[in-house]
C-alpha cells in the first residue's frame, strides 16, 4: 500500500528571469502553496529528451521519493553516480487530490501543526503523463538550460496548459521548482550568485530538510 499523502504549507518567492524594473528592484510575488510530495526530477546526461519523475501507479499520479532528508540524499547520489543528474519540486495540491487528504485540510488551513515554509521558486514545472507510460511522469526541457527543466513564470499558463492537457485525457500536475544550493557558483570569496535568476537567494535554497517531510 503506498504511503499516504501529507499536506506541507509552503510559502515561496516566484523570481523573475531578469531584474524588475524601478527603485530597489520593484516588489516580488509570494505565493502560499499546498505541497503534496517531493518530486524528484530526474534527467541523463546523455539525453536531451524529457525529465522523468517516478509516480504513483494507483491512478493518483503522485510523486514517489524518500520522505526523508537521509533517503533523499541517497537517491539524488546514486542519480549522480550512474551518470545523471536530477533536481527536487514541490508537487502542489490539485483538485482530484482532495478525498485523500480532506482530513487534514482544516488544521492546516488554520494554520495548526507544521509551520509554513519559505523558499524561493523559478516557476511551475509541468509534470504530464502520456498513455502508455506507467510509474513515470514527464516535464519537459529548459530551452536554453541543460540542467533545470522547462518551467512557466505564470499561474494561468501553467493552468491553460493543464487545461489543454485534460482535453485530451493526459493527466498533468504542476511543480513548484525551487532554487537548490547546486544553483548557486561563488567567485573567489564573494555571495554566491544563481545562474538562472540574478535575485534569488543562497540562505533560501532548499537544502532536503523542508517540503520532503
Amino acid at each position: 500500500m503506498p504511503d499516504r499523502p501529507s499536506l506541507v504549507r509552503l510559502s515561496a518567492t516566484l523570481l523573475p528571469a531578469a531584474p524588475l524594473a524601478g527603485e530597489g528592484g520593484g516588489r516580488q510575488q509570494t505565493y502560499r502553496f499546498l505541497a503534496i510530495g517531493t518530486a524528484i526530477l530526474e534527467r541523463s546526461t546523455r539525453t536531451a529528451g524529457p525529465w522523468h519523475v517516478r509516480v504513483s501507479t494507483d491512478g493518483s499520479f503522485l510523486p514517489r521519493a524518500p520522505r526523508t532528508p537521509a533517503g533523499l540524499e541517497r537517491r539524488l547520489t546514486a542519480r549522480r553516480d550512474g551518470g545523471g543528474i536530477s533536481r527536487l519540486g514541490a508537487a502542489l495540491l490539485e483538485p482530484r487530490d482532495l478525498p485523500s487528504v480532506a482530513s487534514q485540510l482544516r488544521p492546516t488551513l488554520r494554520g495548526r501543526g507544521q509551520a509554513s515554509l519559505w523558499h524561493e521558486f523559478y516557476g511551475w514545472a509541468l509534470m504530464y503523463q502520456l498513455p502508455g507510460d506507467r510509474g513515470i511522469g514527464r516535464v519537459d526541457p529548459h530551452d536554453e538550460f541543460t540542467d533545470i527543466p522547462a518551467f512557466f513564470e505564470s499561474p494561468l499558463e501553467v493552468a491553460d496548459r493543464q487545461e489543454h492537457l485534460a482535453s485530451r485525457g493526459i493527466f498533468a500536475r504542476a511543480i513548484a521548482l525551487v532554487t537548490q544550493p547546486e544553483d548557486f557558483d561563488a567567485v573567489d570569496e564573494a555571495i554566491p550568485w544563481n545562474r538562472y535568476s540574478p535575485l534569488a537567494r543562497w540562505q533560501r535554497a532548499h537544502r532536503l530538510t523542508a517540503f520532503d517531510q
